[in-house]
């Protein structure tokens, strides 16, 4: 499947990566970069497939008009679509797909002051909430580097450790203060992100877990006071065994034989009530 491109100036390079991957699949990335050097004249060149040097351009041709179409599939955006009718001409109707790349990263990898600025602005607006997961920071880092690297520059990891360590909440402070000193100058960014990661797993997954535990033994025992209810609405008669209305004996917590239906905060009253009875029983006798 061709990769696609929204247009937007973030997803560039990670689109150009997977489009140069497809395209060296089809065997077309010599197009894309410039390096054809057997396309002929022109795209309605009259050549001959019989001889060895018509053939090459044939293949060349073929080739462009190919990375034009995988090009122009990919494109989701107007504005994109319309770079590649910039590269039309007389010579090449269908446009040269090495000359529509060159439009794409002269408008979305743009090698100027400006972009240095930017870069400044993107990284100041990397944030992360005391209980968020990790990966919401370190998506927000890897968005800048695929908008910014390319194949001659990089964003210095020493700027991206330092994002880190400046947006990371300072319950984190002692683990990743631990990997700085371990590590040293062989400190990388993908170490800060696995001393996150794994904080994080420790301390804020397990206390979520025993949370979401605690609420489900509350949905449980209110579910069980629901049935109670809706079981005592259903019989306005007296209970056999305990004596109170809305219960049957067979339903009655008070009852021995169901104690194994009895929620488990429930504190029978059996041997108060058998108590009384045996008193009862005495006077009677």
């Amino acid at each position: 499947m061709i990769p696609t491109f929204s247009g937007k100036d973030e997803e560039f390079q990670l689109w150009w990566t997977k489009f140069r991957a497809f395209a060296t699949a089809k065997g077309v990335i010599p197009t894309l970069l410039g390096k054809e050097s057997d396309l002929p004249a022109s795209e309605a060149s009259v050549l001959n497939e019989n001889l060895t040097a018509d053939k090459k351009k044939i293949k060349a041709r073929e080739r462009n008009s190919l990375a034009m179409a995988y090009l122009l599939i990919a494109f989701k955006s107007a504005a994109d679509v319309s770079l590649a009718y910039e590269t039309m001409s007389n010579e090449w109707p269908g446009g040269l797909a090495y000359e529509v790349v060159n439009k794409l990263k002269e408008a979305y990898q743009p090698k100027d002051s400006v972009t240095e600025v930017e870069l400044y602005e993107r990284l100041l607006s990397v944030k992360m909430k005391a209980k968020d997961d990790p990966r919401t920071l370190f998506e927000q880092v890897a968005s800048i580097q695929n908008w910014y690297n390319d194949g001659n520059r990089q964003v210095p990891k020493e700027q991206l450790m330092a994002v880190v360590l400046r947006v990371a909440p300072k319950e984190y402070a002692s683990v990743l203060t631990d990997v700085q000193r371990v590590k040293g100058t062989d400190l990388e960014v993908s170490h800060l992100r696995m001393t996150m990661n794994m904080y994080y797993r420790t301390v804020y997954k397990e206390t979520a877990s025993e949370e979401n535990n605690d609420e489900l033994a509350r949905v449980g025992q209110s579910n069980v006071n629901e049935t109670y209810m809706k079981k005592k609405k259903q019989f306005n008669g007296k209970c056999h065994y305990c004596g109170k209305v809305g219960q049957t004996k067979a339903e009655c917590w008070e009852n021995p034989i169901n104690a194994d239906k009895r929620p488990k905060w429930y504190r029978p009253r059996t041997t108060v009530v058998a108590a009384g009875r045996s008193e009862n029983s005495n006077k009677d006798d």
